[in-house]
């Protein structure tokens, strides 16, 4: 099976206030579906759009645009996508990249797990781009 997972683009205040931290979660979940011969493939959008925030109103885009999101999801054709969701503040994005996904290809099933489905699981799982969640 394709898997594809996303560390979704931040939407800051202040681009000073942050740094890059690399997506352990995601990393560990990668190696355990490698181990059972899917193939995976990791999607740091903050890291790989780093060097380019861009400016919109008071806010930061801090990561790869939705254009090129679209085109990496479009160019791996994934079956499933798992989206990483560690805050709260940050679950626009997330359902973003899920509203992408299901535009791309309806059929993809779609993943979300962090600290914000764990911590409202009902409001993320109403969303209609949202298949399932990983809670815990």
């Amino acid at each position: 099976m394709k898997i594809l997972l996303i560390q979704p683009p931040l939407r800051l205040y202040d681009f000073e206030l942050h740094s890059a931290s690399p997506p352990l979660g995601l990393a560990s979940i990668a190696s355990v579906l490698q181990k059972q011969d899917h193939e995976v493939k990791i999607v740091d959008s903050v890291v790989m759009g780093y060097s380019n925030p861009i400016k919109i109103k008071n806010e930061i885009h801090l990561g790869l645009s939705w254009e090129q999101i679209s085109k990496i999801i479009s160019k791996f054709k994934p079956e499933v996508v798992g989206i990483s969701c560690l805050y709260s503040s940050q679950s626009n994005n997330a359902l973003k990249v899920a509203e992408l996904v299901k535009k791309i290809d309806k059929d993809i099933i779609v993943f979300t797990g962090g600290a914000h489905p764990s911590s409202s699981p009902k409001e993320v799982i109403s969303n209609i781009n949202v298949d399932h969640i990983i809670i815990g």
